[in-house]
């Protein structure tokens, strides 16, 4: 409907959607590997970033062609997204709970997100316009990324290390991690959440505290 407000035609609309398919293909192949270069958590940051972008330049559109550019970006937020929630879920949750975690997630965001969305947006839509509807959507992903940041501070990460006497495997609880010393004294790091290489790094790829001196 916008776009045919904007005197797209069926051109651009075909090419749009086309741009958004290719994009998503692209990132869904090569997802492993963006992840060796971007944590899961920065990420998702980047993707709420991309989307109220993306919100705002529909509202924005000197020319119709213009919404190509904006489909490459909403398809990388998309696909980048998809990828993060399946792949960290996979991570965080214990192998026999994976199923139906992911199942929980596909409920969360294509049922109730999705469908409650599309309530609320023909609501707004109806009473104030497309324009207004977009940039709510805009604001709302910023505010979301808001709380996803306090939430992020405020709460306590695991950090797992290999004690260096017994060998055992403890699990500490970091706040501060990377950009803080890491908790529990020598040895080495195994997994941290916002890792891509958790399965590899150990504590010497860090700086040393100014303890260790």
């Amino acid at each position: 409907w916008h776009l045919e407000n904007t005197g797209a035609g069926q051109n651009v609309m075909g090419v749009s959607t086309v741009a958004l398919a290719v994009v998503q293909v692209i990132v869904f192949l090569f997802s492993n590997r963006l992840f060796r270069v971007i944590s899961h958590i920065a990420m998702l940051h980047l993707t709420l970033v991309i989307f109220s972008i993306c919100l705002i330049s529909y509202t924005m559109l000197p020319n119709p062609w213009w919404v190509v550019g904006v489909e490459v970006l909403h398809g990388f937020a998309y696909a980048a997204t998809w990828c993060t929630l399946v792949t960290y879920t996979a991570q965080a949750v214990p192998p026999a709970a994976i199923s139906t975690v992911e199942g929980l997630l596909h409920t969360c965001y294509m049922g109730v997100g999705v469908g409650s969305a599309k309530l609320l947006g023909g609501v707004l839509i109806e009473r104030y316009g497309l324009v207004f509807t977009y940039k709510s959507f805009a604001l709302a992903c910023l505010v979301i990324l808001a709380l996803f940041l306090l939430i992020q501070t405020c709460t306590y990460k695991p950090v797992l290390t290999v004690d260096e006497y017994t060998g055992q495997i403890q699990r500490h609880l970091s706040k501060s991690f990377p950009h803080g010393s890491r908790k529990g004294g020598s040895g080495f790091l195994l997994r941290h959440p916002d890792d891509p290489r958790y399965d590899t790094i150990t504590t010497a790829a860090w700086d040393k505290s100014p303890w260790d001196k």
